[in-house]
């Protein structure tokens, strides 16, 4: 769910330099946490808000009702 650089970063397993790095930018920047943290609130509304996530469970039984021959 995470979009790097956009609602958080996305880092290589393994690599200390990298993650020194990021960590320290977050640490020195309120704008950039802002800016990542109002993002990734922004996406996990829009996508598991209840209403659509209601619609999305909905879909997959109908379509599970299908491959199984069920009409409706």
């Amino acid at each position: 769910v995470i979009h790097d650089r956009r609602t958080g970063i996305l880092l290589p397993p393994g690599d200390e330099s990298a993650w020194a790095t990021v960590i320290h930018q977050l640490a020195t920047s309120p704008e950039l946490r802002k800016k990542l943290g109002s993002a990734a609130r922004e996406e996990v509304v829009a996508r598991y808000d209840i209403g659509s996530t209601t619609r999305a469970y909905l879909e997959l039984y109908h379509k599970l009702l299908r491959a199984k021959g069920h009409r409706g």
